[in-house]
């Protein structure tokens, strides 16, 4: 999955050329802390009531992680190889961030955010 051109420009350092450890040395203003863990899942095609058979990942979100040592904010997006149950441990320890706004996004994010859970 390619880093979205909003992403690049608001500071992302990729120091081997693509997404992998890629990070930001402060919380770009473009992100929050998240507050809810369902805004991390969506619910299967063709179901209507969110119970946990139901949900699956929200494939194509894009994330930060902050690392108390290094005192840097991890880019990530979520994939089918995405540790869920890592990301809820940093979202229990209030290191899980999201982004803000949903007009941040282009058209191909904006069809990934619109069937995640985000309010």
């Amino acid at each position: 999955m390619e880093v979205p051109t909003y992403i690049a420009l608001i500071g992302l350092k990729m120091p081997y050329g693509d997404h992998v450890n890629a990070y930001f040395n402060s919380l770009p203003d473009t992100f929050k802390l998240s507050e809810d863990f369902t805004h991390f899942y969506r619910l299967k095609p063709k179901k209507r009531v969110a119970t946990k058979d139901n949900l699956e990942p929200c494939y194509g979100l894009h994330y930060l992680v902050f690392s108390d040592y290094l005192n840097r904010y991890w880019y990530g997006f979520i994939s089918e190889h995405t540790n869920m149950n890592k990301l809820l441990r940093y979202f229990n320890d209030r290191n899980l961030y999201i982004f803000k706004n949903r007009e941040e996004f282009d058209q191909k994010e904006k069809a990934i955010d619109d069937e995640c859970l985000i309010i």
